[in-house]
């Protein structure tokens, strides 16, 4: 998978010669492996990976399967494994709702892109609360939460939003001595 999108975000990955696989359930991505999160990985996957970077990946998993998905992408994270998530920042999206900046932006962020298939829509949403919870269900130690400033373009348009920014990484197992 071509991870040019993800040097966006990390550009250290060019320079610290990170192996990237790509994971979607949509073949015309052409993921390495093709796989829906809300259901379990096969074993061979288990603990093969360094990090996992979701970015506007968990709003399109029913909030029905959500807390299930974040379980299944652990078991594929090393015992020290990072989890980074990122979604489009729902508290955001309600602020501006409440005074009244209702507008295909703010509709983006709610409801997803809605323009090529069930892929594009949003089933569940996040504030940095329920994504700390979401974290911490699966035993993940929060390292950052953080929200950003970004941008949406529908339409041919460009809107002004903020995405929510968390950083997880697995508890190192520990000893028991006698």
């Amino acid at each position: 998978m071509d991870p040019v999108w993800i040097k966006e975000y990390l550009p250290e990955i060019d320079r610290e010669g990170y192996e990237v696989t790509g994971i979607d359930i949509n073949p015309d991505f052409h993921p390495e492996i093709l796989h829906d999160i809300a259901e379990p990985f096969d074993e061979s996957l288990h603990g093969q990976f360094d990090a996992i970077v979701a970015s506007h990946v968990m709003e399109h998993v029913s909030w029905r399967k959500a807390l299930a998905s974040f379980g299944n992408l652990k078991t594929i994270l090393t015992p020290t494994g990072y989890f980074l998530v990122i979604v489009p920042a729902l508290e955001h999206a309600m602020r501006r709702i409440l005074h009244g900046q209702f507008d295909p932006g703010v509709m983006g962020v709610i409801y997803g892109d809605q323009r090529e298939g069930q892929h594009d829509y949003h089933f569940c949403g996040y504030t940095r609360a329920a994504l700390v919870q979401a974290m911490e269900f699966i035993d993940m130690q929060v390292v950052e939460v953080k929200e950003l400033n970004c941008y949406y373009f529908i339409n041919g348009q460009t809107f002004r939003g903020t995405e929510d920014l968390i950083l997880g990484q697995n508890r190192p197992p520990t000893k028991i001595t006698n």
